[in-house]
């Protein structure tokens, strides 16, 4: 794979973690959970973890259990 379709897989999968952790955050558990099954190959493939670690900050749900 390129490096640029790395990049963009990394800028899509970004935005769809900072999605998912807006619908958790607004209870949306059902379509949270739709939209990681729908990427779960790509939030899972190591390669963009770590690239994305080392890019951005990790999006932590304020108040998850509270």
């Amino acid at each position: 794979m390129s490096t640029h379709t790395n990049s963009v897989k990394a800028q899509i999968t970004r935005s769809m973690v900072q999605r998912i952790a807006s619908l958790d955050q607004s209870q949306r558990y059902e379509d949270s959970y739709a939209i990681t099954q729908e990427f779960r190959e790509w939030l899972l493939d190591p390669k963009l973890t770590s690239q994305m670690s080392t890019q951005s900050k990790c999006i932590k749900p304020a108040n998850a259990f509270g």
